[in-house]
């Protein structure tokens, strides 16, 4: 399964995100705008599967700040510089 799909799939058990303590706005992010990142990073010249692969990274590091206790006010904008980011290394 690739990661766009891992991660639609992530967000419709969004009963079992709560549980496991993830903030609900990881949620909408991941119900929202997976498939615009994807379509960001490969505007920015990467593969399908490098796409993949930044995308899942990027969602990754957003589960890993929340857990952390680091409140980002704006997860989309986060997420957008963050795979930036990626995408140019």
């Amino acid at each position: 399964m690739n990661a766009i799909a891992g991660l639609v799939r992530f967000s419709r058990v969004s009963g079992d995100a709560r549980e496991a303590g993830v903030a609900a706005p990881i949620i909408g992010l991941a119900d929202g705008d997976v498939q615009a990142l994807f379509g960001f990073v490969r505007r920015l010249g990467l593969s399908d599967a490098q796409a993949d692969d930044a995308v899942q990274e990027v969602h990754a590091r957003l589960l890993v700040e929340y857990r952390r206790g680091i409140v980002i006010a704006n997860p989309r904008a986060w997420a957008y510089r963050s795979i930036y980011r990626l995408a140019m290394d």
